[in-house]
């Protein structure tokens, strides 16, 4: 069973719809209608984080890493339509769930990508809106500026819209913070990842050592005779 049938069956539904090929101007009429009366939300979260606008940048552009280093947000993303070289274009179904909300299914499709400075993505599905992230170079770090305009238009959520003032704020604060950390541990990992060095493929056979023993009586050895 694929990530996308246990996020479907765990938001309390039969089956797993299709999402390939949608796009927010093939949502039927009651759809559009559902998503005007459900709640919009809208907030600007900022981030600061040790390394590059490009680093950051290349963080967000790969989208299948997400759930990877903000699994408490993303729990699995499928790139459906490919874009182009920095994203733009890019079609993904997204599973989500917060600290205190439901699974959401979703789909995005970044329309703007000005490359490494920001990106624009539209969304629809349990989660609709705009998204707006910006990277601002403050040497040596990072400042992330979110600018979200979403609505949650999740069934649970459309029955309980008292609720959406007093859920949405907290989850969303709890979210950012735990995405903030986690941007933060994968740009120490793919630094990392860089700095180790690269061999040829060859194979050398065993280096030989030595241990600093004042006799020498172990001499010089390999790894291979141990």
């Amino acid at each position: 069973m694929t990530w996308q049938h246990l996020c479907w069956h765990g938001a309390g539904c039969d089956a797993y719809p299709s999402t390939r090929g949608v796009s927010p101007t093939d949502e039927p009429a009651g759809a559009k209608k559902r998503a005007m009366a459900s709640s919009e939300y809208r907030s600007v979260d900022r981030w600061r984080v040790f390394g590059t606008v490009r680093e950051v940048a290349d963080v967000f552009v790969d989208l299948r890493a997400f759930p990877r280093w903000w699994p408490s947000a993303f729990l699995g993303v499928e790139i459906l339509e490919p874009g182009a070289r920095h994203g733009l274009g890019t079609v993904a179904s997204i599973c989500s769930k917060g600290w205190i909300s439901p699974i959401l299914l979703w789909q995005l499709r970044i329309i703007e990508s000005s490359y490494p400075h920001s990106f624009v993505a539209d969304a629809w599905g349990d989660l609709s809106g705009r998204f707006s992230v910006t990277f601002e170079p403050d040497d040596p770090w990072v400042n992330v500026v979110f600018d979200l305009t979403i609505r949650v238009d999740h069934p649970l959520i459309r029955v309980m819209p008292l609720l959406v003032a007093f859920i949405v704020p907290i989850n969303r604060r709890w979210v950012m913070r735990q995405g903030e950390e986690g941007l933060a541990r994968e740009l120490a990992r793919r630094r990392a990842r860089m700095r180790q060095p690269r061999h040829s493929g060859r194979n050398l056979g065993p280096r030989p050592w030595s241990i600093g023993f004042d006799d020498g009586s172990l001499g010089q050895h390999s790894f291979a005779e141990w």
